[in-house]
């Protein structure tokens, strides 16, 4: 049977970075960001508009693992059945590269975990939490040097009304089996606890190939992501040097009063 596994969290919390390390095992496989759930599901636009939205995504998808576009093209009138196909859509992809999981990493998928259940029942989930006051400082960097795809972070409300709403999403599943939720700062204390903690959700082993990921790390980064490539780096906890750095003490002050406290995981 096949594994599959949902890797969430805010933006720039360091999830690229762990999809990496899980990628390189032997038995997963993984893929560039779909947000397919947010083109399917977020919004108001009109549920006709939000499938063609979904099946854009597919055939994307599609295109990256060498899948046949006749399976993609299947119109339903209920948006799961979209689902239900993307799910049948990596799960062969992963069948063809010889994986017994797969992952899908989206970082806002974690406001859609109800609707992904409807589709994936037995998924399993990965939630990443790094501090807010670094994921705030690198979201607002990236409204500077990315305007294109991050100029809503300009906004310091903004940015923190998507760190808490993450990170409410993630705790309302904190005790559930199928759940795991590591914090970005244990991930680069104790790398290989953590991993193996992740492999044995999956029912595999941890293997020493995940601590040099950084090969792996192009395979699951588009090619416009160029925002990502530190994934390939060394580990580090850095970000609040940052935060400290381009922010002034009022900013500061009303990021913090803005922040929900960062949770003891």
């Amino acid at each position: 049977m096949m594994e599959r596994g949902f890797l969430v969290g805010c933006a720039r919390s360091g999830t690229t970075l762990f999809q990496a390390m899980l990628a390189t095992h032997s038995h997963i496989t993984s893929f560039p960001e779909t947000h397919f759930f947010d083109r399917l599901y977020w919004g108001r636009k009109a549920n006709t508009l939000r499938s063609l939205r979904a099946l854009w995504v597919m055939f994307e998808v599609g295109r990256w693992v060498g899948q046949p576009a006749p399976f993609l093209v299947r119109p339903h009138l209920r948006r799961r059945d979209y689902g239900k196909d993307y799910i049948r859509l990596l799960d062969d992809a992963a069948r063809r590269r010889g994986a017994r999981a797969w992952i899908e990493k989206t970082t806002s998928h974690a406001l859609f975990i109800d609707k992904i259940l409807t589709v994936a029942p037995n998924a399993k989930f990965i939630h990443i939490i790094r501090d807010g006051r670094a994921v705030v400082a690198s979201l607002y960097a990236l409204s500077k040097s990315n305007p294109q795809y991050w100029g809503w972070a300009r906004s310091l409300d903004v940015c923190c009304d998507r760190w808490n709403r993450s990170v409410r999403a993630s705790l309302k599943w904190k005790d559930h089996p199928n759940h795991r939720l590591y914090t970005y700062e244990a991930l680069v204390s104790n790398t290989e606890r953590i991993l193996a903690d992740a492999c044995a959700l999956f029912g595999l082993e941890f293997e020493t190939a995940m601590l040099q990921f950084q090969a792996t790390a192009g395979e699951v980064i588009a090619t416009h992501e160029d925002w990502k490539s530190n994934a390939t780096a060394a580990l580090k906890s850095n970000g609040l040097e940052r935060y400290n750095t381009i922010f002034s003490d009022a900013q500061r002050q009303r990021i913090e009063r803005l922040l929900d406290p960062s949770p003891a995981l």
